[in-house]
């Protein structure tokens, strides 16, 4: 994944998030199930998209610039 695939991803699943916060406070769970599923399960799937686009982005800004020969020179 590059750089600007990253940050794209980045972009997009906060724009999930602030979706699902602004779904999730206005819906009614049918039971005490439903809920704990969907904070423990569905929620944390968007999460850990989140923070591994953010680590990939991390990773790729601090990669030196260069071609991978001129990399391995370094």
């Amino acid at each position: 994944m590059s750089l600007a695939n990253a940050s794209a991803a980045i972009a997009v699943l906060e724009d999930s998030f602030n979706k699902v916060k602004t779904s999730i406070s206005a819906y009614i769970f049918k039971n005490e199930a439903e809920e704990i599923h969907f904070f423990k399960v569905t929620n944390t799937q968007l999460f850990s998209k989140l923070i591994y686009c953010q680590k990939v982005c991390r990773i790729e800004a601090a990669r030196p610039a260069g071609s991978n020969t001129a990399i391995k020179t370094i």
